[in-house]
């Protein structure tokens, strides 16, 4: 396989930790969880449960492609789990770092609210609610896992995914993505 930089994105609730987790399990992908390097200044906004502002996210976004970049020098694959809530943030991760694919997890928003209540510690359901308003949807190509069900579908929508990026990887490596837990199928 190809060296890669996944960057798993979407709202708070979504799912983008247990999808990463998915891989570090089954895989031995290197998982870094964004969020854990939030500015203070975002942490404060988080706590007084109101949105970013574009200049928090920007001097963020320049710390998270710093990391990727360091973390690129000791791992070949990478999964990075972050919002990534505007499309100009994307935009500028896609021009400073290379070998990395986006995908998208989306989930409905009955269950994010669901799992949001059920978190102890992290994002508050009211910060993530301001964060939600604020959300740019990705563009229509982008790359989508529909997180409402279980591991097993996960891994089938990996590999689909994995289907879809052949200068990434080999046919036997997506469908590996599956065969691990006796989930093959033809794709």
């Amino acid at each position: 396989m190809e060296p890669l930089v996944l960057l798993i994105f979407g709202k708070s609730g979504a799912g983008k930790s247990f999808v990463g987790g998915i891989l570090h399990e089954s895989h031995g992908w290197y998982v870094d969880h964004a969020d854990e390097d939030l500015t203070d200044e975002m942490i404060m906004a988080l706590n007084m449960r109101k949105p970013f502002a574009d200049n928090m996210r920007d001097r963020y976004f320049s710390i998270i492609a710093e990391n990727i970049l360091t973390l690129q020098e000791s791992y070949q694959n990478i999964v990075l789990t972050q919002g990534a809530y505007k499309q100009r943030h994307r935009d500028y991760i896609l021009n400073r770092v290379t070998d990395q694919e986006w995908v998208y997890i989306q989930s409905t928003d009955s269950l994010i609210q669901e799992r949001l209540s059920r978190r102890q510690g992290g994002i508050y359901p009211a910060s993530a609610a301001a964060l939600m308003n604020d959300y740019e949807e990705p563009n229509k190509d982008t790359k989508v896992i529909v997180n409402n069900e279980s591991k097993s579908s996960i891994l089938r929508r990996l590999s689909a995914v994995a289907h879809e990026m052949p200068n990434k990887f080999s046919r036997q490596e997506a469908a590996s993505l599956i065969k691990d837990i006796g989930l093959e199928r033809e794709i």
